[in-house]
């Protein structure tokens, strides 16, 4: 016979919830079934039958039925409970359900306030369980296996929570970060309310349909979405009439003996709009990849057979001291799968080591002069790909250059380098037999140095004359003798000029001269050097950009050319075509930046004027100066100013 009984809320959850107080009667279940809702009084405690707000407890073993009517009490069940027709309503409060069954045709809301823990047992019927606003049903079990109406929050206790008898609703469906909720079974999910988050959300090929009608969904990078694929048509669609956000991986998991062939397609979304992609998109069948189509409105998946990837590309073995460092690119072709590691071999693939997913790798502790064979391979879902070998013998380093010898590296487009060739070089490379430069100095695409014996030279470009050989040859690509006088003891560059001081502390100029920064009083590009301020003794000069600051014999400061940030120093921002002494001090070094200038007084503090978009000058601002600032209050010793920043 059936027993008839009413459920009540665990005492466990009433200590870990927020339970409200009531003045009801607690209810036990005690009797045979009788006749009537609750059957008759002698079947409970206190010879009362339960009414609203009472406190119903169903003990283990005890088979119910409650058959009508919408009864409102807080249960505790860990019997069989049938709510067979009617509407049995968990009221404001805890309830539970810790081992047993309820099931039923009738339906079973959680009302408003209501928090009701699925700790044990099971939920089954062809009733519906209802979750209203403001309640929450909190899920710690496998399956629930009866139609859900969620309005409210539908939350995972445990690891795992399949839906098999459909949904709908306007509530919260979260999924945290290491949760999944599968939509299985054959019913339908019509669902209105948030749905998804940092979990794993599985839609099974059973179900009749899935809609999400919310504004958007989004899955977050942590995120998975699985669909379950039996062919070609065995799937269910994702409808989603908002906006999707996606991110996270997007997996097909290939059932019921379907094998996929290539050119198989799956639209397995639709959306109204879109933002982002899947970070990757897998199969659970090796040896395929799932290319993705994304349009305005849907996503299409297409399989791909996958093979093994081409050879990396572009390898290169660059021999050192007991090493040889390898550098490579990707192959042309991954296979149609993401390559998921390199490996690389010292001895010719006899055995291989995991480089990862870095495109270099450099063996150690190899033997200077012997030869060895290096391959590298990519490895995809569909194992290790073709071979790109290259030979290398690891060398111990070169003896150090010997002083005075020159040495060039770097871009050679115009011949800067001056090794009688345009080819750039990665490695520093002797320049010449000589062995007595002294001094050098590098522009923007020319070089000048000077010789032990005060000659000049250069090379590079010379499109403005800033090499000073007097013609007007765009470049010359080797070390070209300026001149005759052999008396010259120190040179700077600009970008398009250069200034050179001579042993008697005369100064000159030439080559671009479009601002004045040659300081000969004109704007003419000058092809040969040219004498500047006749008559004055200099003992240092720094050429920038298109700026040139000097000091005289006497530690007077001067600046001439470009000045629109200030440059000069001289308060206005205005170019000046001859020297224009700054200020009155004494001046003991000084360094033009690009279009700024950095100088030490003899008293050791250090100054800085012009351009700082980038906090160049160190006053602490990014304001422009066009009078010299200090820079802090400490004793300098030396300073340099790069393109746009200073060393000191």
């Amino acid at each position: 016979m059936r027993r008839l009984i009413l459920l009540a809320l665990c005492l466990i959850l009433a200590l870990t919830l927020s339970q409200t107080v009531f003045a009801a009667s607690t209810i036990t279940w005690t009797g045979a079934a009788g006749d009537g809702l609750w059957h008759n009084a002698g079947n409970w405690d206190l010879n009362q039958i339960p009414v609203d707000n009472d406190y119903v407890a169903i003990p283990e073993s005890s088979v119910v039925v409650y058959s009508g009517g919408e009864t409102s009490v807080r249960l505790n069940c860990a019997g069989h409970l049938t709510v067979s027709g009617g509407t049995l309503k968990l009221a404001s409060g805890n309830s539970s359900l810790t081992s047993g069954k309820l099931d039923g045709a009738g339906d079973i809301t959680i009302t408003a306030g209501g928090n009701f823990l699925w700790s044990g047992g099971s939920i089954e019927g062809s009733g519906k369980i209802i979750v209203d606003q403001n309640a929450n049903f909190y899920a710690d079990q496998a399956s629930l296996n009866r139609y859900l109406v969620n309005n409210g929050s539908l939350l995972i206790n445990g690891s795992s929570l399949t839906l098999t008898g459909g949904a709908e609703g306007g509530g919260y469906f979260p999924i945290q970060e290491g949760e999944t909720l599968e939509l299985g079974g054959n019913g339908s999910y019509n669902i209105s309310g948030q749905v998804g988050g940092s979990g794993t959300l599985i839609i099974a090929n059973t179900c009749a349909a899935v809609r999400f009608s919310n504004t958007y969904y989004q899955q977050q990078s942590t995120g998975t979405m699985v669909f379950a694929v039996g062919g070609l048509a065995d799937f269910t669609k994702l409808e989603l009439s908002g906006q999707a956000y996606l991110a996270g991986k997007l997996e097909l998991n290939l059932i019921d003996e379907y094998v996929p062939q290539s050119g198989d397609t799956f639209e397995v979304m639709a959306y109204a709009s879109k933002t982002g992609t899947f970070s990757s998109i897998a199969g659970n069948v090796p040896g395929i990849s799932l290319v993705p189509t994304y349009t305005g409105t849907a996503l299409t998946l297409t399989v791909q057979q996958v093979t093994v990837p081409a050879a990396p590309q572009s390898l290169n073995a660059t021999p050192g001291d007991g090493q040889v460092a390898l550098s490579w690119t990707a192959p042309a072709s991954d296979g149609g799968s993401a390559i998921t590691k390199y490996e690389v071999s010292k001895d010719n693939g006899a055995s291989w080591v995991d480089a990862g997913l870095s495109t270099s790798y450099s063996f150690t502790s190899l033997i200077n002069g012997t030869a060895y064979t290096f391959k590298v391979r990519a490895v995809n879902s569909a194992g290790s790909g073709a071979e790109a070998s290259a030979a290398a013998t690891p060398v111990a380093p070169a003896a150090p250059p010997r002083p005075g010898q020159l040495y060039t590296w770097g871009n050679n487009v115009d011949g800067q380098l001056g090794d009688g060739t345009l080819q750039q070089r990665s490695t520093p490379t002797h320049i010449g037999t000589a062995e007595d430069w002294a001094a050098v100095s590098a522009g923007y695409m020319h070089t000048v140095a000077l010789k032990a014996d005060g000659s000049l030279w250069a090379w590079g470009s010379n499109f403005y004359g800033q090499l000073g050989d007097g013609t007007s040859e765009s470049m010359k690509d080797s070390p070209v003798h300026i001149g005759s006088d052999d008396a010259w003891a120190a040179i700077e560059t600009g970008e398009y000029h250069t200034v050179a001081l001579k042993t008697d502390g005369s100064l000159w100029a030439w080559g671009s001269n479009n601002i004045g920064q040659l300081g000969d009083g004109t704007t003419e590009d000058k092809n040969v050097p040219t004498r500047i301020a006749a008559g004055s003794t200099w003992i240092a000069v720094s050429a920038g950009r298109q700026h040139t600051v000097a000091i005289k014999s006497d530690g007077s400061l001067w600046a001439w050319g470009a000045n629109s940030k200030g440059e000069l120093g001289d308060g206005s921002t205005d170019f000046k075509k001859v020297p224009t002494q700054i200020g009155t001090e004494q001046w003991a070094l000084v360094s033009a930046g690009s279009k700024f200038t950095v100088a030490m007084k003899a008293d050791g503090s250090l100054w800085a004027w012009g351009w700082n978009h980038v906090g160049q000058l160190g006053d602490g601002t990014v304001a422009d100066k066009n009078a010299p600032t200090r820079v802090g209050s400490a004793t300098w010793l030396a300073a340099a100013a790069g393109d746009n920043h200073v060393v000191a």
